[in-house]
């Protein structure tokens, strides 16, 4: 206030902001006050929803990475599975298992590839079994 007197000079006419600043002390400042409070329990608020929000977001994220584990662990015993039964003997007669089942040696790729899915359902329910 000071300064705005003194460059104004002499013939100033700034008692206005005197009563100005007396009243705004007196009227503002307590009603302001009250705001930030009141403010602070709502900034209170809107934390702690934020927070929550991302403890489930931080959950979800969780199940989808073990739902993306158990998928790659099945996945990976059957393609394994498939891959070892992909091609059976050249000659069917001299081998033993595939001899007794015609079907191996008729149908290679059909047949390794049932074997695959149904190794990956074993996988899927072992693993399932275990968890819980």
């Amino acid at each position: 206030m000071a300064l705005i007197k003194e460059k104004a000079g002499q013939n100033n006419q700034l008692d206005f902001l005197e009563k100005f600043s007396g009243i705004a002390n007196k009227k503002y400042l307590p009603q302001i006050t009250k705001d930030i409070e009141n403010m602070q329990l709502g900034l209170q608020l809107l934390e702690d929803t934020i927070n929550a929000t991302r403890s489930r977001i931080e959950v979800e994220k969780s199940e989808r990475e073990h739902n993306f584990q158990e998928l790659v662990a099945v996945a990976g015993a059957s393609i394994a599975t498939i891959s070892l039964v992909r091609e059976p003997a050249k000659d069917c007669n001299k081998d033993i298992f595939f001899k007794q089942v015609r079907f191996f040696c008729d149908y290679p790729f059909s047949s390794s590839f049932i074997v695959g899915i149904i190794v990956g359902f074993v996988v899927w329910w072992l693993r399932k079994r275990w968890r819980s």
